[in-house]
């Protein structure tokens, strides 16, 4: 008797040459749209590209004590059972039976050599899948011709967030603001001798929105589905005055807490599961708290509550228990970023269950220069009734990616 699998290998195989084929000629229509846009602007070069790839692994080795301790809280963590609301999506959990596999297994052992090796260069490693946007430039496979297409792609594609961030900041800031620490081994362009990570100007127009709405008395931020801490590097690099709390999946939180302690070895960090000297934590920087204790937060405890791609995905069901902690928790602001369907139907929430939170600015744009309804990402602003916040120009423009082209600097 024939066995299905002869069959299904065949078609797998099908399907994932399909796959690589889109992605190839993706590469090369991103590529030819950027050089019809950027030929005669001087960043338009691919050594850009092989500059910000280099491997940048680090030499010196991690303190394998804050690694033990990062294990002790990810166990902690991991123990609590989960409510329906925050269990993982279908998608978390497909990628925790694949790509996250081993560095689950190696929180769940404290095999420290082993979170050593994958922490240390993370942005590159699987074990931040789902976290950190990989470039198939990763791969040291790849053909060289197809290298010169992905790297063009991956120029004109950079370039166009660039200019987005300029447009969405005001033109603020240099270049020199997006500079990547060295932790994680991170890629992306080295401009201007700068390197700017895959992704770093969204987290730093996070952290400049946040630093805008609470202003220069700074307060308390809670972050829902923080991810690694990209944002919050940023927001804690520049405004030490505001504390910081996220709540995310443990083994989330144990990648935030290796990336966050070693950027900042100087700041109070509380790992969940930790004694503390300050039973509300209120004297603490930075607080990293399981998605399961979001339920028991308490009310009116942030200044602002923040969540970037963390509720698109969400059941209509779940992404409600979401919302009710969200504006329980907020005393003056509820900022959200997510793709524009997923928008919709927040809105069509606040609007039918918390009302008390009126929405004070939407704006919307296209993500990685795709002016394709798909990559349209919308950011949405509420605002507790009665607070007198001054907003600034920029909070209430909505911007879209025909935005003027800035010039580098």
């Amino acid at each position: 008797m024939w066995n299905t699998d002869h069959f299904q290998h065949p078609r797998i195989a099908v399907r994932r040459a399909g796959s690589l084929l889109r992605l190839h000629a993706g590469a090369l229509r991103t590529g030819f749209e950027g050089w019809r846009r950027y030929r005669s602007d001087a960043r338009f070069h691919r050594d850009l590209v092989v500059k910000g790839f280099r491997n940048r692994d680090e030499s010196e080795k991690c303190d394998r004590e804050l690694l033990t301790r990062i294990c002790k809280s990810y166990a902690a963590a991991s123990s609590i059972p989960l409510a329906k609301p925050y269990e993982p999506t279908d998608w978390w959990r497909e990628l925790r039976h694949s790509s996250l596999g081993p560095i689950l297994k190696a929180l769940q052992t404290a095999d420290i050599s082993a979170l050593e090796r994958m922490y240390a260069t993370f942005f590159r490693d699987r074990c931040s899948d789902g976290l950190v946007g990989k470039s198939i430039l990763l791969n040291p496979n790849i053909h060289q011709l197809l290298i010169k297409a992905h790297q063009w792609a991956y120029i004109s594609d950079a370039l166009s967030r660039l200019d987005r961030w300029k447009t969405l900041t005001c033109d603020l800031y240099t270049y020199d603001h997006l500079l990547a620490p060295p932790i994680g081994n991170p890629f992306g362009i080295e401009l201007n001798g700068v390197l700017i990570s895959s992704g770093a100007e969204h987290q730093h127009y996070g952290a400049h929105r946040i630093a805008r709405l609470l202003g220069p008395s700074g307060g308390k931020v809670t972050d829902i589905g923080g991810g690694y801490g990209a944002m919050a590097y940023f927001l804690l690099r520049d405004h030490p005055h505001i504390s910081y709390w996220n709540f995310d999946l443990p083994e989330t939180l144990a990648l935030a807490a290796y990336y966050l302690i070693r950027n900042f070895p100087e700041r109070k960090i509380w790992l969940f599961g930790e004694s503390r000297d300050d039973p509300t934590l209120a004297s603490y920087d930075i607080v990293l708290m399981p998605i399961s204790e979001l339920a028991t937060a308490e009310s009116s405890s942030a200044d602002l509550v923040f969540s970037s791609h963390a509720m698109s995905d969400l059941a209509p069901a779940a992404l409600r228990v979401y919302l009710d902690r969200a504006t329980d928790i907020t005393r003056r602001h509820f900022l959200w970023q997510g793709m524009s369907p997923a928008a919709e139907a927040l809105q069509q929430i606040m609007r039918e269950d918390f009302s008390d939170l009126l929405l004070a600015a939407r704006s919307q744009y296209h993500l990685h220069g795709k002016a394709r309804s798909e990559y349209l990402q919308a950011e949405l602003l509420y605002t507790r009734q009665g607070d007198q916040t001054q907003y600034h120009a920029d909070k209430s423009r909505s911007i879209t990616s025909s935005s003027r082209s800035m010039s580098s600097r």
